[in-house]
């Protein structure tokens, strides 16, 4: 309800207080009916004022559909939609993918409609589910969601053959012939490139062939890091795009390849290798793309921007990394820095040595007291970590994402995100 004190007195609010004066003599009642009388023609003129009611904003028309409706775990369908306004497309407005395990929507990935109200994306599956498109209301139209679709779980083997046949629009031509090998890990692979990226099958036995897709936005990067035969090795699923601030994200034996387009310290693709815990290197992958990035005024920036609290963000970059990476529980989501350190406190903290891939706490000028935040990149045997960091302040008073390079006498205490 509206609290009348925030809107002005209505003609209700000018006869309470009239009545409520309760003149005793004559004059005074027949001022008081004369007020009334007053009061009532008031009421008449301002009920002729009252503008007639909003008409309801219009409801958008939302589609969507899936390229497959049986999938494998890790496999992740393209899906595209429609979102129109009145009969005329919606453009450069973003639709949330939402999906669905029982009865609760829950949001999924996001993706931006084109010129024509189009959007394409995929989401990544290891589960059955329904899935639909939603759009949140604004100044000028309705929330309003999609009919959803639904997704089944198969356990079905998969040439490369067939997933060819299923891509064949998005793949384009051939660029390669089909080769085989074994990777580092001793897997029998077979795999092709084509003008939108690689399809890669591993076979880890008979009728178990598996085949994943390397996006045009990976390719490149993958061939030059040595491709199915180097270090990073095989995938393990198919990329999922979408991620918070735009991301991709891939995982393969190795490790992982991370692509933001809006990155500071590049736009392509970078492998970053496993550290021993999945969450630290997804972070890892999506810090590594923030590196330069100047906050352009204090505490206003793209970290504080998303959590909704202007304060120290050193921590909060850490919380944004996990959130990117797609792995929200990676570390704890706080709005302040010592919020942050309480509830790492209570997950459990390690003391001495870190290891590569923990977030530290770190004291200045040989101090006790943690006043800053980053996480393990690399544990150097001359007793020093290198670290990614945000919140450093710089010469000129700006403060950024860098890579720093610090003394473990520095660290107070460190913990492992949580995979």
């Amino acid at each position: 309800m509206r609290d009348r004190r925030m809107t002005g007195s209505t003609a209700a609010d000018v006869e309470t207080s009239v009545s409520d004066a309760r003149p005793s003599t004559g004059a005074g009642r027949r001022h008081r009916h004369a007020l009334l009388g007053g009061v009532g023609a008031l009421a008449i003129g301002l009920s002729l004022m009252v503008a007639a009611p909003a008409q309801a904003a219009p409801t958008p028309q939302l589609t969507i559909t899936t390229q497959q409706t049986e999938i494998r775990k890790g496999e992740a369908p393209r899906l595209s939609g429609t979102v129109k306004l009145s009969g005329k497309a919606l453009s450069g407005v973003t639709v949330t993918i939402q999906t669905r395990l029982t009865t609760k929507w829950s949001t999924a990935i996001t993706a931006k409609t084109n010129s024509k109200g189009v959007f394409v994306t995929n989401v990544q599956r290891v589960k059955r589910a329904d899935i639909r498109a939603y759009l949140g209301a604004s100044s000028k139209w309705a929330s309003a969601a999609s009919e959803p679709v639904s997704v089944e779980l198969t356990e079905a083997p998969q040439t490369l053959e067939q997933k060819q046949e299923l891509l064949a629009a998005q793949l384009g031509a051939a660029t390669s012939k089909l080769m085989t090998g074994t990777s580092k890990k001793g897997v029998k692979i077979r795999w092709q490139r084509y003008s939108s990226g690689y399809l890669l099958e591993r076979n880890t036995g008979s009728g178990k062939e598996r085949t994943w897709y390397i996006s045009a936005k990976f390719a490149e990067p993958y061939r030059k890091a040595g491709s199915a035969l180097s270090t990073l090795g095989v995938p393990t699923q198919d990329p999922q795009c979408g991620l918070l601030d735009t991301g991709c994200m891939q995982e393969f034996d190795g490790g992982v390849m991370y692509r933001n387009p809006k990155g500071k310290a590049t736009t392509t693709a970078n492998a970053t290798l496993w550290t021993g815990n999945v969450a630290s290197t997804k972070m890892i992958a999506v810090e590594r793309t923030q590196l330069g990035y100047v906050e352009p005024g204090f505490r206003i920036n793209k970290y504080t921007s998303w959590s909704g609290y202007r304060v120290a963000w050193c921590a909060m970059f850490q919380t944004w990394a996990g959130f990117a990476g797609g792995e929200s529980q990676a570390v704890p989501n706080a709005k302040n820095f010592d919020q942050f350190k309480a509830l790492a406190r209570q997950r459990g903290l390690s003391k001495g040595k870190p290891k590569t891939g923990a977030v530290v706490f770190l004291a200045f000028g040989g101090g006790n007291v943690a006043t800053h935040a980053g996480i393990v990149t690399k544990v150097n045997s001359n007793g020093t970590i290198d670290t990614l960091e945000g919140n450093v302040t710089q010469a000129n008073g700006s403060r950024k994402v860098v890579a720093k390079t610090r003394p473990t006498t520095m660290v107070t205490a460190w913990f492992m995100p949580k995979e």
